[in-house]
């Protein structure tokens, strides 16, 4: 029962290991290296799992919601939807509602547009 103790408080920062090591020094080699052996098992899975969750939250909180993306391609779609119906209407010169191959061979003509092709 007091060495459960002993190694919960050499662990957890209750007693300084070193004093226990100087304890149990005596009894050898074999029970030295276990001793040793806990400590830094410990202290690393400690360190391992205190790491995997600070990860974890990190991730999630970095990582978007479904419903966000959704929403974001959605706009994005309606944007590009906008963009696209302005330019079919500057290709439209009569106006019309029918862009003719006589209408998209004189917007493709244009400076501003050839440079857009361009990029």
């Amino acid at each position: 029962e007091r060495t459960i103790l002993t190694l919960l408080e050499s662990t957890m920062g209750g007693l300084d290991w070193e004093v226990v090591y100087k304890l149990i020094e005596p009894l050898g080699l074999v029970y030295i290296l276990a001793f040793i052996f806990y400590i830094a098992f410990f202290n690393f899975a400690v360190v391992n799992i205190l790491t995997g969750i600070f990860v974890e939250n990190a991730m999630k909180l970095c990582r978007p919601e479904k419903h966000e993306m959704v929403v974001e391609e959605a706009a994005q779609h309606e944007e590009d939807m906008r963009e696209l119906r302005r330019v079919m209407q500057m290709m439209d010169s009569d106006g019309d509602g029918v862009i003719t191959m006589d209408e998209f061979v004189l917007f493709a003509q244009r400076n501003d547009v050839a440079r857009g092709f361009a990029a």
